[in-house]
């Protein structure tokens, strides 16, 4: 499975990401050198093996042309906040490692690097949309962040629209954002309206939005966009199945 490529999460970020984190200074250390080495990744031509050393945890290699990653260490033992992570290139896994999808890792980096703010990459005069819907199922997610899933599955918002329609403070509501642009499923517009919920707040933002799928991760489907008919019964079950819930 290939990984999606998004405007959205282009940007240059500062800082060479292949040198080791104590070299670099405290704005590009930790998990936002983390998420530079993935975004410098994405830009090359051709899809680069990275590894990541976390200090005392171990390693993990990220395989951009598969879409997956090894390693030692489990999703859940890797710390929150930032810490010295030494990024590497062009060290492939071991031909019998065990591949996990990448979608959950990226998240997590996603997630981490900028948990208050946004992301330096994202333009905050556009509006974000998911184009497919993420493999998240091996992460314990809260019933806003699948709530906040089918907003963007359905329509394009920026993070004060997303707050708003979902009925979340503003910084979840950018965090998940951030997670999904580096995971590298959403696109991007200036011109695309305001989700509906968002321009009328109240109990109405709060509901399921239409038509979301459930088919594999992998299969990359993509979401329907903005749709005005009335959502269908039991399509907020569907996404917490689709991400594990």
């Amino acid at each position: 499975m290939e990984a999606a490529t998004t405007p959205a999460a282009t940007g240059a970020m500062p800082g060479d990401p292949t040198r080791s984190a104590s070299s670099l200074p405290p704005a590009v250390r930790g998990w936002v050198a983390a998420a530079s080495a993935v975004l410098a990744a994405r830009r090359m031509p051709v899809p680069l093996i990275l590894r990541l050393r976390v200090a005392d945890r171990g390693a993990l290699t990220l395989n951009f042309a598969r879409h997956c990653f090894t390693g030692d260490i489990p999703l859940d033992a890797l710390p929150v906040d930032s810490v010295a992570i030494l990024v590497e290139t062009g060290v492939p896994a071991p031909a019998d490692a065990v591949e996990y999808d990448l979608d959950p890792l990226l998240w997590l980096i996603g997630t981490r690097a900028f948990p208050d703010e946004p992301a330096p990459w994202l333009a905050p005069s556009e509006r974000y949309h998911l184009v497919r819907f993420p493999n998240l199922r091996p992460l314990p997610i809260g019933l806003d962040v699948v709530r906040m899933t089918a907003i963007l599955g359905n329509a394009y918002a920026n993070a004060d629209e997303l707050a708003v329609a979902a009925r979340v403070p503003l910084a979840d509501a950018r965090t998940v954002i951030n997670g999904y642009s580096l995971v590298g499923i959403l696109t991007a517009s200036s011109g695309a309206a305001m989700p509906a919920a968002a321009a009328q707040p109240g109990p109405a933002a709060a509901a399921e939005p239409s038509r979301v799928e459930t088919a594999p991760a992998d299969a990359a489907a993509a979401p329907d966009a903005a749709r005005t008919d009335p959502p269908k019964p039991g399509t907020l079950e569907r996404l917490r199945g689709k991400l594990g819930l």
